[in-house]
């Protein structure tokens, strides 16, 4: 998959992990400055795109089997109205992907003047709407 985005540089990139932490799955994560891809699919692939200025809260889960092998799972619980958790399962450097991420929140939320507590309540439209007026 040669996915080139204009002028976007990758940031970050892993695969869903399985049997003793190596990569055998067709679950991918690519992380831009100011989105989330989570590609899942062989011969049906389906992207899922998150905005980064959606993301609520992220929680660290270290599971003890995955502990074992370097790996653990960075739950992302948003605002999107699609998927309201997006969850990248079984990853390396579990710790260092949710501080990467939090940083990236930060740096797109206040580029777009947004606080966390404006998103609460508001519906996608509004929240679009907001975001437009202030450009």
């Amino acid at each position: 998959m040669k996915n080139k985005r204009i002028n976007e540089q990758v940031i970050w990139k892993d695969r869903k992990r399985r049997i003793f932490g190596l990569p055998f799955s067709f679950t991918r994560y690519i992380v831009y400055a100011d989105k989330l891809i989570v590609s899942r699919g062989f011969f049906n692939i389906v992207e899922d795109e998150l905005l980064l200025y959606k993301v609520l809260d992220i929680e660290l889960i270290l599971p003890f089997r995955q502990r074992i092998y370097g790996l653990g799972t960075v739950k992302l619980m948003t605002a999107d109205v699609t998927d309201p958790d997006t969850i990248l399962s079984r990853i390396k450097k579990p710790r260092y992907v949710k501080d990467m991420v939090d940083q990236l929140v930060n740096n797109e939320r206040t580029r777009l003047s947004i606080k966390g507590r404006e998103m609460y309540g508001m519906s996608q439209n509004d929240l679009q709407h907001d975001i437009s007026n202030r450009r």
